[in-house]
């Protein structure tokens, strides 16, 4: 959808879904995901699509066996490079940009997400990768303390790299944000975001000033580390900001609050707050404090993992990903996630009526499964949000494998080739269709649909063409189940799960990844794809040039091919997944580990805009503050680097 299109004229448009006017929607296969037989879903029915050029089609590897280890051994090294074709062709009218963000993970049963954010950009056109570490001034920091008493270090391998004399690394490591062709944000939960040159992928600014986030805690320290007082102190806020590409705005959290922390006995107590941020791009941060309709604050129970915005309303998620900072001292510690998803929902005329620093009235209803991702459609006319829910249910998405751990199914040690590696699930995942009537607000209705074939395992998603007035289909990739990856203390925390499916004696042996495509409009699945077992698929986006593509990564321990290293990406016919890739790309030095989030672009130019956080006035006083010896480590070491 161009962006010159006014908000009215694209909500106007028929069949606006961007997933569907743009990647040619309008043509799909009559074909359920597995067959006939796939009794839970109901296929996509419509004209054929264009057949594929001959001799396009990918053929597949050969199956492995089990859960890949290289899910845990990436490189984070720079690339820029040209991809090996492997099988198959690039489509001639595939174009645009796709990238995808992830966390090198650090290895020894360290917790996955616990590593250095890096950015890969595949050219869509040409098959040329390029890919950079994210490189945030604690980063540098890290690198010039590295064996030093005031070095960061692993808390107890845990979600936390923490020094004593600096506090909390940030690790934007989770989600993409362009905003533009020319301006691309990288997020994680907890720290600021970061701003990258599309082009070169180099790190360029932080977002808002460190006077401008407030820390999760007033208490000078945990365990003997400072958290607010220091250059780096701990922030909570949310990896999927909500930009409006009309508007210009981009909307994101912070926020804090207890937590159930205890040392020694005593519980820490942080400030119950939850603020809305709002950013043009490229001025001051402005921020209003929620509460409830009483005048309470609002508080976040989990993470405010997503957020989303329709054209009146943005809305935030306490998300089914929770954030245990007393997992920092017992990394054995568990909270089942709660069963429901609770939204808040925030009138963009309230905040519009409102300055910056106040508080403004945030609406609450639960959904009737837990939640961690979520995609609107922006056309909420009547008040009605419809909101697409991917629902991963009866799994806690922040544990991850321990060596104490024991299986579930027969008491053996959990994988030991997997240790830091997240839990598989407990029950069947689902995908959820409400609409929420938001002046009340409640649940109009609820659509949920699942399939004990395809929706197992941790999901990710398109996120499609920016914003979409209604989405008409988005596309996931599902990791599969393993039993060796369920440790026996996460299935006893959700013994209990209200929702159950499947009963934990009777989870499957085994399932593999898939990709499907999702019909928002109808709350049923379309075509899907089962990969290869041994083969992982992550991180899908839509490439909405041509017949429409979508492009995910798929991750495996196959060296067979000198041409890849057994971590390659898949590029797909939107209309006919289940035909299987149109092209497979790979390299020997293409090392991707588990990726997360992605986001495409139909263009990549320069960054030229003038916002620019200057990292030695952000951190003046805090490092001015230092013991001579570490301040000069940041004036030698640190600041040059910048």
């Amino acid at each position: 959808m161009p962006t010159t299109l006014s908000r009215r004229a694209f909500l106007e448009t028929c069949g606006a879904g961007a997933l569907g006017a743009l990647a040619g929607c309008s043509q799909q296969r009559n074909r359920s995901p597995l067959g006939a037989s796939a009794a839970t879903s109901a296929p996509v029915t419509s004209a054929p699509a264009p057949a594929a050029p001959a001799g396009s089609l990918a053929s597949l590897p050969a199956p492995g066996t089990g859960t890949p280890r290289s899910l845990l051994h990436g490189s984070a090294a720079p690339l820029d490079l040209q991809l090996n074709v492997l099988s198959g062709a690039l489509p001639a009218d595939l174009g645009g940009h796709y990238f995808v963000v992830g966390s090198q993970p650090r290895g020894a049963g360290v917790f996955t997400f616990n590593g250095e954010g890096v950015v890969r950009r595949l050219d869509l056109a040409s098959g040329r990768l390029r890919s950079r570490l994210v490189t945030t001034p604690c980063y540098y920091a890290d690198q010039a303390l590295a064996g030093q008493s005031a070095a960061f270090s692993n808390i107890q391998d845990g979600p936390a790299r923490m020094s004593t004399a600096l506090g909390v690394r940030n690790h934007p490591n989770t989600a993409l944000i362009p905003l533009g062709d020319d301006r691309l944000l990288v997020t994680s939960d907890a720290g600021r975001p970061f701003e990258l040159d599309p082009v070169t992928l180099e790190t360029v600014t932080a977002v808002g000033w460190r006077s401008e986030w407030r820390p999760g805690f007033d208490l000078p320290s945990i365990a003997g580390t400072a958290l607010n007082d220091d250059v780096f102190p701990l922030l909570q806020t949310s990896a999927h900001m909500a930009h409006d590409r009309f508007t210009g705005e981009t909307f994101g959290a912070n926020y804090g609050g207890p937590q159930n922390v205890r040392v020694f006995g005593l519980p820490l107590l942080g400030p119950d707050f939850t603020d809305l941020i709002r950013w043009d791009g490229h001025g001051a941060l402005e921020r209003w404090t929620l509460v409830d309709p009483q005048g309470t604050p609002i508080r976040i129970l989990q993470s405010v993992h997503q957020m989303g915005v329709t054209e009146h309303y943005v809305v935030l998620a306490d998300a089914a990903f929770r954030l245990e900072l007393q997992k920092m001292l017992d990394p054995s510690y568990l909270e089942a996630q709660e069963p429901y998803g609770r939204l808040y929902l925030v009138r963009r005329s309230d905040l519009a009526a409102t300055s910056s620093g106040g508080q403004v009235v945030a609406r609450s209803l639960d959904l009737p499964r837990e939640v961690a991702h979520f995609l609107l459609d922006y056309d909420d006319a009547g008040e009605r949000i419809t909101l697409h829910a991917i629902h991963t249910t009866g799994v806690d998405g922040s544990e991850w494998l321990l060596p104490s751990d024991k299986r579930f199914d027969n008491g053996a040690p959990v994988s030991r080739d997997h240790l830091g590696f997240i839990s598989a699930p407990t029950d069947l995942g689902h995908l959820g269709r409400h609409v929420i009537d938001a002046k009340r607000p409640s649940l109009v209705s609820s659509q949920l649909v699942g399939d004990d074939r395809l929706t197992w395992g941790h999901t990710l998603y398109s996120g499609g063409y920016g914003v979409a007035a209604r989405h008409e289909h988005v596309f996931q990739t599902w990791t599969g189940f393993d039993p060796a990856l369920l440790p026996e203390r996460v299935a006893q925390a959700y013994s209990g799960y209200p929702h159950r499916v499947r009963p934990l004696a009777q989870l499957p042996q085994q399932r593999p990844g898939t990709l499907l495509r999702y019909d928002a409009r109808s709350a049923q699945l379309g075509d899907a794809f089962v990969f290869p077992s041994g083969w992982v698929p992550c991180s899908p986006e839509l490439a909405p040039t041509g017949r429409g593509y979508v492009v995910c990564a798929v991750i495996s321990d196959d060296a067979s091919d000198p041409r890849s290293s057994g971590d390659e990406l898949w590029v797909f016919a939107q209309d006919d997944l289940a035909q299987g890739p149109l092209c497979r790309l790979g390299h020997p030095d293409l090392r991707l580990a588990f990726t997360l989030h992605t986001a495409w672009t139909a263009d990549v130019r320069p960054r030229t805009a003038g916002y620019r956080v200057d990292p030695v006035q952000d951190h003046a006083r805090d490092v001015d503050a230092l013991d001579p010896a570490l301040r000069d480590v940041f004036l030698r070491q640190v600041f040059p680097r910048l």
